[in-house]
């Protein structure tokens, strides 16, 4: 088998040697001939193996390697075991003599141990997801010890037999509870992903009860390694959660000083895992920053329980930026400047710094145009070379920049609801469909309900209104409702099978470490720094989708089922206004009329002859109908006025009439200017005349107030002369 798993490879390297060594554990036929002849050969067969070991303990090698070369020295082809007759069939290293069932014994026991040890460095190291084939390959691994089995079943002695089976089972156990972690994953994270998949295998644990106290502490190690795995990947909001990894790290700290090396890794990732459940439960769940716990009497607060590390750093930071200080646009755009920088050539970015752009430009600095040249770069990505599991990380980052797309673009508040519809349509199309991503359905009905509501509320005009709400409510009963359908069962979906919106691939989901002691150079965290689910948010976010939906629904229904009344009303305040334009026009013709009457009664006082007489009726006239025309389109409206005939007609009348009466007018004013200059000119003569007439009249006036005068001069002096006299 030509598979590059190296721990696995490793194991089989053991197992292999392990099976050849047991050609020098006594068979029971040695002790037990059924015949002379078979004894004679069976003699001959023991001396000569006997010899095969006494030659190889002369030539045995001391310079030990690795814990393989513990119990064997020598690596040839299984079908060869039963043709060595003789020193020179063996090649390399030689073997030990297991004739002694304690040191079988001790022997056995360090190999299981050695190789506990390297399935723990497999699962952490994340090797199985790195590359395809790893279930073939431990499918085939499984067979060869059922084969082997069943070879040595009944001819070696009860204690040998016994320790042979131990180890196998122990291999067995290991085998299959990595088998069924890989399969779990490549069930729920690959390509291959399958819903409805069943696993009904029962685990044969009896055995563990019969083995050696070293080996069950490793077997406790091995169970914490799988749990762990399976805890990154189902890492919840839950308490539980929190307890169950607690409880991992009771069992690690009793074990440590065992397999420290081991031992270190495991409490590495169970804090980090236990720093992102902190972190999610303190941002969704509680209001303060930390919270106190009990053991026993002793309360303490819960930061006493995580031990943070250097090795996290950067997705301490990027969880930091991301989740707590989200809305700390300074902050994070610092974060993120290095790799703005390196926006230029988007196949230089991993996809780690893509996560960091995608937040970028949604909610940093949208940008519509920036987020589609991303996702158009990630759409056309090959991923034929990947694993499947890589190949379904990399389609979730797709679809989570696919999603963030269709997030800033519902946010334009010009976007019309035929238009997020178009784009609601193109954006499904991009999914990969390797999970039932429900994102796309809650953006998309928050946006339509809320767009809705509003036309409707603002639309004032009741014929509009009830055709929108008509036309809405089709669209809620036959589109809308099964968008909410789709959402419902993507939401329980997601929930029950943990679908992460966002996963890194399986080498930048790994850690470097520094420990020479350890075999390990990286461990991987599935979920790398992306905080675990908050089931209440997901369900409060559903239920108000589903409340406002409901919403929605009843008012464009009421408004349906008001139809006539609207109708009725609609017709009611029509009339109204009809009646009271009517009144308007009534009021404004007699207005018209009595204004005609009491200014043509007394102007007809200035008409001269009957052709002033028709002028000043028809101007009169021309006036009234203009006015008229005026009240017309206050009461009916503008445009309204002229869609009937009649006040075309009518409109036309008067404009000839205005024609007609401005001409009239310009020769009347003509004639009027001529006639007021000759009024002038006997005016002035006949002024003249009665000017010397009023000289005239003052002259004889004068005159006789002269001889008046004289008169009574003469009268004074004869009354002066009579005085005279009489003195």
């Amino acid at each position: 088998m030509s598979f590059s798993f190296p721990f696995l490879n490793q194991v089989e390297e053991i197992l292999n040697n392990y099976q050849i060594s047991i050609v020098t554990i006594p068979r029971i036929d040695d002790h037990h001939p059924e015949s002379e002849g078979e004894s004679e050969n069976s003699s001959e067969e023991s001396i000569s193996a006997s010899n095969i070991i006494q030659q190889a303990e002369l030539t045995e090698v001391s310079n030990v390697s690795t814990s393989n070369n513990v119990l064997y020295r020598i690596q040839f082809n299984e079908t060869d075991i039963s043709n060595i007759n003789s020193i020179e069939n063996l090649q390399g290293p030689p073997l030990y003599d297991f004739h002694n069932i304690d040191v079988f014994r001790s022997r056995s026991i360090s190999l299981t141990i050695e190789v506990i040890s390297k399935f723990c460095y497999s699962v952490l190291s994340g090797e199985t997801l790195r590359k395809d084939g790893a279930l073939n390959y431990m499918d085939a691994l499984s067979k060869k010890l059922e084969a082997w089995i069943i070879n040595y079943s009944t001819d070696l002695p009860s204690d040998f037999s016994l320790v042979v089976f131990n180890f196998f089972n122990t291999v067995k156990y290991c085998l299959k509870r990595n088998y069924d972690l890989i399969d779990f994953v490549i069930v729920n994270y690959s390509k291959d992903r399958f819903d409805n998949y069943f696993v009904l295998d029962k685990r044969d644990n009896d055995f563990i009860n019969g083995l050696d106290n070293n080996v069950k502490n490793a077997l406790k190690i091995f169970d914490v390694v799988d749990t762990l795995s399976m805890k990154d990947l189902f890492l919840k909001i839950d308490r539980s959660d929190f307890t169950d990894i607690r409880d991992l790290l009771e069992v690690v700290k009793h074990l440590g000083s065992l397999y420290p090396d081991i031992t270190d890794v495991i409490r590495l990732k169970a804090n980090f895992l236990l720093y992102k459940w902190h972190k999610r439960y303190t941002k969704d769940i509680s209001s303060e920053d930390d919270f106190k716990l009990r053991i026993g009497v002793e309360v303490t607060s819960f930061k006493n329980h995580i031990k943070e590390s250097n090795v996290f750093e950067a997705w301490n930071t990027k969880i930091e930026r991301h989740y707590i200080l989200e809305d700390d646009k300074k902050k994070y755009l610092q974060f993120a400047k290095a790799t703005i920088n390196k926006e230029k050539d988007l196949s230089n970015l991993k996809f780690y710094e893509f996560h960091t752009l995608i937040k970028y430009y949604k909610d940093i600095l949208p940008s519509e145009e920036k987020l589609k040249s991303i996702l158009d770069y990630l759409l056309q990505l090959d991923t034929e070379s990947w694993s499947k599991y890589d190949q379904y990380c990399i389609e979730v980052i797709k679809d989570y920049a696919v999603n963030n797309y269709f997030s800033l673009c519902t946010q334009n508040k010009n976007l019309s609801i035929e238009s997020c519809d178009i784009l609601y349509e193109k954006c499904c199309g991009y999914l990969s469909g390797v999970s039932l991503n429900y994102f796309l359905q809650f953006k998309y009905l928050r946006f339509i309900l809320d767009k809705i509501e509003k036309e409707v509320t603002e639309e004032s005009n009741n014929d509009k209104l009830l055709q929108k709400s008509a036309h809405y409510y089709k669209l809620i009963e036959n589109k809308y409702s099964k968008v909410l359908d789709e959402y419902y069962e993507k939401k329980n979906w997601a929930y029950d099978k943990n679908n992460y919106i966002f996963l890194l691939t399986s080498e930048e989901s790994l850690i470097k470490i520094n420990n020479p002691e350890c075999e390990l150079d990286s461990f991987i965290v599935f979920t790398s720094f992306v905080l675990p689910y908050n089931k209440n948010e997901i369900e409060l976010n559903y239920s108000k989708t589903r409340q406002k939906f409901r919403e929605v629904k009843s008012q464009l229904k009421i408004i349906n089922t008001l139809r006539n009344d609207l109708n009725k009303l609609d017709s009611l305040n029509k009339e109204f206004d009809r009646k009271e334009s009517r009144n308007m026009e009534i009021i404004g013709l007699f207005t018209a009329i009595i204004t005609f009457i009491l200014s043509s009664i007394p102007a007809f006082k200035f008409v001269d002859n009957i052709y002033q007489a028709i002028l000043f009726t028809l101007s009169i006239a021309s006036s009234l109908g203009l006015f008229v025309l005026i009240i017309f389109s206050f009461t009916r409206g503008a445009r309204k006025v002229f869609i009937e005939e009649r006040n075309w007609i009518l409109f036309l009348v008067v404009c000839f009439l205005a024609i007609i009466t401005y001409f009239s007018l310009i020769n009347f004013e003509n004639r009027s200017v001529k006639g007021i200059i000759s009024a002038e000119i006997k005016n002035k003569e006949e002024a003249k005349v009665i000017d010397s007439l009023k000289r005239f009249s003052l002259y004889e006036e004068m005159q006789d107030s002269n001889s008046a005068k004289q008169v009574e001069d003469k009268g004074n002096i004869i009354d002066s002369s009579k005085d005279l006299k009489k003195k």
